[in-house]
């Protein structure tokens, strides 16, 4: 782990608690940063007010073993996965940015064009931890904050228009697939690929909740796929949403064996949109090259 790696991790971490705050204190009727928000951190269960030496991320949890250290009362484990989420995300996120936007070319390319990809970096990191800050809502509340589509669409905008700037440098510029973009097209142009992205998402998803009448889907979830489809684009949104449903599948069905829910369970599905956009963007060329290992 190199120096800068090992800072951008604890600085995903920080985020991470910040947005555990966020998420827990959510109030659908209330702007999200109301001073209902901004207040000092407290036990949920005791009331008290919590010191400062036992909210360093993910270390106090473990030193405490998940407990409230008065009332011993279980604590989210909420709090380590966003934590350790956000902050290998921000860690990570440098590798696989600066395989998809080439840095190490782009490096010598010119003052401008190491800005922009830069520039990338920091969008795509916003972004990432803005899904992580819906998923631990959508969780909780069933909602998914209509402030957070829109940053998501806006900062989708804004990759995109730096993508443009930098398409003279590959086809498949910011692809998370790299080269196996070219196997569904539209990639020719970044407008009308986004353009596409967004369509698809809407359609598909709308189609979903017309149909189930909203029982199988939430327009929460409709929102959230189109802002996807300009931060993603095409092909990356649909595959990210073809691995919402698989890993929802999957857990669905291990809560059922369980006993933990029925068939007829509301089940939030922005955590899994969440995590199927993560696969893609962290692991997408290694999900397509294991695809194609099992079906050559």
């Amino acid at each position: 782990m190199t120096l800068l790696q090992f800072f951008l991790l604890l600085l995903g971490v920080s985020f991470g608690s910040f947005i555990n705050v966020l998420a827990l204190r959510y109030d659908p009727e209330k702007p999200i940063f109301s001073r209902r928000i901004l207040g000092r951190s407290h036990c949920s269960s005791c009331g008290r007010v919590i010191r400062f030496f036992e909210m360093v991320p993910v270390l106090s949890f473990l030193l405490l073993r998940g407990k409230c250290r008065i009332c011993k009362t279980k604590l989210s484990l909420q709090y380590p996965i966003v934590e350790l989420s956000s902050g290998l995300s921000m860690m990570f996120l440098l590798n696989v940015v600066s395989d998809a936007f080439n840095f190490q070319f782009l490096a010598i390319s010119g003052f401008w064009v190491l800005f922009l990809t830069w520039a990338l970096y920091l969008l795509f990191g916003l972004a990432i931890l803005t899904l992580i800050f819906i998923a631990a809502v959508d969780a909780r509340t069933f909602i998914i904050p209509d402030q957070s589509n829109l940053l998501i669409m806006l900062i989708g905008i804004a990759t995109s228009v730096c993508i443009y700037f930098l398409g003279s440098f590959g086809p498949f510029m910011g692809s998370f697939v790299s080269h196996y973009a070219s196997l569904f097209g539209f990639h020719s142009s970044v407008a009308g690929n986004r353009i596409f992205a967004v369509f698809v998402g809407i359609l598909f998803f709308g189609l979903i909740v017309v149909f189930t009448k909203g029982r199988g889907m939430g327009m929460g979830d409709v929102k959230l796929a189109g802002a996807l489809g300009f931060l993603l684009g095409w092909p990356d949104l649909i595959l990210a949403l073809a691995l919402a449903f698989i890993t929802g599948s999957i857990w669905s069905i291990l809560m059922m064996v369980q006993k933990e829910k029925k068939f007829s369970s509301k089940v939030p599905f922005g955590p899994f949109i969440v995590t199927g956009t993560l696969m893609i963007v962290f692991f997408g060329v290694d999900i397509i090259n294991g695809y194609f290992a099992l079906f050559p």
